[in-house]
C-alpha cells in the first residue's frame, strides 16, 4: 500500500476572520471508495482503523501549548502509521495561527471548523472524533460539532487529562448521547484523576480510562495513551460497520 505519511501544511479559516495553521496526515487508504481494504493487509485492526479520522487539540495556549505539544505531537506520530488520518493544528494566537486566545470562546469555534475541514478531507471515513489533551479536551468537550454540510457530526470525543475547568460547558458532549472516553493520569499535577472521574460519573455513554504511573505530561506513557484511542476508533469502527 502507497500511503502519504509526510504532513501537509494547511490553513483553516475560524471565525472572527482567524486563520489557523494546521496540518494533516492521511494514509491513502482512508480516503479509497468504501469497501476497499488496505492491499496486502489482511489485519481486521488496521482495516478498521483505515476507515477512521481523527482532529487532535493541543493543551493550554497561555502556558506554551501548541499542535506540537508532547501528547498531541505523539498522537500525531503514532496513529497515521496505522492507518487513520489525522488533522492537528493550532489554536488562535498560537504559532502562525492570527487573533488572540479567547479563554475557551474562540477556541471553541477554532474546533467547529477545524472539525468542518476534517470532514471535508476525509469524504468516505466512517469514523470521525475530536481527540483533545488538557485545555484541549475542555474546549472540545465544549463543542457541539452537529452535522457538517450533510455528513454526521463527531462520532464521539477523547479528552486526555481534562482538568475540567477551561471549556465554556464541558457537558455539551455527554449530553449528545455519543460515547465519550476520558483518559486520565494517575498523578496527575494540574487536577486530580479522582475529582476529574466524580465529575462525570453521571455523563451518559462515558467512559474513564486511568494510565497507571502517569502524570498529567504522559511522559514514557504515550504508547499506553495511543493504545486507548486506537481501542476506541476500532470499537467505534466496527459498529459503524457492522
Amino acid at each position: 500500500m502507497s500511503n502519504n505519511l509526510e504532513p501537509r501544511e494547511i490553513t483553516i479559516a475560524s471565525s472572527d476572520g482567524v486563520t489557523l495553521e494546521a496540518q494533516y496526515i492521511s494514509p491513502s487508504v482512508a480516503d479509497a471508495p468504501l469497501g476497499a481494504a488496505p492491499s496486502g493487509d489482511a489485519s481486521t485492526n488496521r482495516d478498521a482503523l483505515a476507515r477512521t479520522a481523527v482532529l487532535l487539540c493541543h493543551p493550554h495556549p497561555l502556558q506554551g501549548g501548541n499542535m506540537k505539544s508532547l501528547v498531541t505531537s505523539e498522537l500525531f506520530r503514532l496513529l497515521p502509521p496505522q492507518g487513520v488520518s489525522c488533522l492537528r493544528f493550532n489554536f488562535r494566537g498560537v504559532g502562525k495561527s492570527t487573533g488572540e486566545h479567547d479563554f475557551g470562546r474562540g477556541e471553541s469555534s477554532d474546533v467547529t471548523h477545524a472539525f468542518a475541514r476534517l470532514v471535508e478531507m476525509t469524504p468516505h471515513a466512517v469514523v470521525r472524533i475530536v481527540v483533545g489533551w488538557s485545555f484541549g479536551g475542555d474546549v472540545s468537550l465544549s463543542t457541539p460539532l452537529n452535522a457538517v454540510d450533510g455528513h454526521r457530526g463527531s462520532d464521539g470525543w477523547i479528552a486526555i487529562a481534562p482538568p475540567l475547568r477551561f471549556g465554556t460547558e464541558p457537558a455539551v458532549a455527554a449530553r449528545s448521547g455519543k460515547p465519550v472516553l476520558i483518559i486520565l493520569a494517575e498523578h496527575d499535577q494540574v487536577r486530580p484523576a479522582q475529582e476529574v472521574a466524580e465529575d462525570v460519573t453521571n455523563w451518559p455513554n462515558t467512559t474513564v480510562e486511568v494510565v497507571g504511573g502517569a502524570d498529567h505530561f504522559f511522559a514514557g506513557r504515550t504508547k499506553e495513551v495511543a493504545g486507548l484511542v486506537t481501542a476506541r476508533l476500532i470499537s467505534l469502527a466496527d459498529i459503524a460497520t457492522s
